[in-house]
């Protein structure tokens, strides 16, 4: 960003922060490396001009703390082979983690199954919670255990946070109308909306693999449904533990896709924004989001996504993607044909949705986190 840019988007001459960020995850997991983990490098890389940052995160296999892109990683918890183990020892030893830290504010993601890790009860330092993961309910069903009984009773806790869209800030409100909250989305690069656009033959999933979650049971049961109808192969680009992504190759020979599906694995940039671009459509048949970062890099990227029409996808209106009303195979597998078929139709939206993605931005995004920083370190005298 040039120093022009930086002065418009007032954050010089700023005070030096000292900023801890609370973080499950990060891009070296072997296990998740998600969308929260890319959230937290695109925010810190921005403010580590200014400030300070130091991300505490799980550990994993021959894990080894780690300075980039300015940013200080060190790991806790255990680093076994086994994903939500480490998830879980992550969040027992956080609180002891907590009090140790040394710094003027600390950022705290919510992570899964129940969001708050509790942190303000352990430490006198200003904490802010983000919302990268805010829908304990959607666990529920798989686990049989009232997650968001916990997530209500530790928002009573907390003074500050940051939501990622307005539904989730009504949320937030509904537990405790006293915290201060500022909604800041998530963003993308600038250099999404240069990048050329083409169509091959191929429909488009990427993320993190996770049947649950993410859908990928829903994707391919839809996909046989149709892929009898439709020309294009499905490719599925990223990574996820073992054992899902053995679920889902367990999966892909159930119905028979073998021929039709081709797994990319885990893909950095600049190949992963090639493969999106050059895709017809991208699906994101998320059982729940935050906010779809997958979904909001396709429309800068110039495509088309099909999604279920949950809360994490309210931000997107039926113009600038294809929404499925339900989440069923069927009405997925028939928008997905939909998409397919209709080119005119197609292209016309996802040229709107490249257009409507432009709103979203890094760089604006980092300066709100900054300004919402500065007024709780001044107690909201603004």
């Amino acid at each position: 960003m040039e120093n022009s840019e930086k002065k418009n988007l007032g954050i010089q001459n700023k005070k030096r922060i000292n900023i801890a960020i609370l973080d499950m995850d990060n891009l070296k997991n072997p296990h998740w490396a998600g969308g929260q983990a890319r959230v937290t490098v695109e925010i810190g890389k921005r403010l580590v001009e200014r400030h300070s940052i130091t991300v505490y995160c799980s550990k994993y296999p021959d894990y080894e703390d780690y300075t980039e892109n300015g940013i200080k990683y060190i790991h806790i918890g255990l680093g076994t082979n086994h994903a939500r183990l480490n998830n879980i020892a992550y969040i027992l030893i956080l609180p002891f983690v907590v009090r140790k830290i040394k710094a003027d504010i600390i950022l705290e993601n919510f992570t899964a199954p129940f969001a708050t890790c509790f942190s303000p009860l352990f430490t006198k330092i200003p904490v802010v919670f983000l919302t990268s993961f805010f829908n304990p309910k959607a666990l529920e069903k798989k686990y049989k255990i009232p997650f968001h009984i916990i997530t209500k009773f530790g928002l009573k806790f907390y003074k500050y946070g940051i939501p990622l869209t307005k539904e989730q800030e009504n949320e937030v409100k509904k537990n405790n109308n006293k915290i201060n909250t500022m909604v800041i989305p998530n963003g993308v690069d600038g250099n999404y909306f240069e990048h050329p656009i083409t169509e091959k033959n191929y429909i488009l999933y990427f993320g993190r693999i996770d049947m649950n979650s993410k859908g990928i049971d829903l994707l391919l049961e839809a996909f046989s449904l149709v892929c009898n109808r439709v020309s294009e192969d499905l490719y599925i680009m990223g990574s996820g533990t073992q054992s899902e992504e053995a679920k889902m190759k367990n999966l892909i020979k159930i119905y028979g896709l073998e021929k039709r599906v081709k797994l990319l694995g885990r893909i950095f940039s600049p190949e992963k924004e090639r493969y999106v671009a050059e895709s017809k459509f991208v699906v994101c048949p998320s059982r729940y989001e935050s906010l779809g970062l997958s979904a909001l890099e396709s429309m800068a990227l110039g495509k088309a996504v099909v999604c279920f029409d949950i809360s994490g996808f309210k931000w997107a209106d039926n113009s600038i993607c294809f929404k499925v009303e339900d989440i069923s195979v069927e009405a997925l597998a028939e928008k997905i044909l939909e998409a397919s078929k209709n080119h005119e139709v197609r292209r016309n939206v996802a040229k709107k949705a490249r257009e409507f993605a432009r709103n979203y931005d890094w760089d604006k995004s980092t300066h709100l986190y900054e300004s919402f920083f500065e007024q709780v370190l001044n107690n909201f005298v603004v």
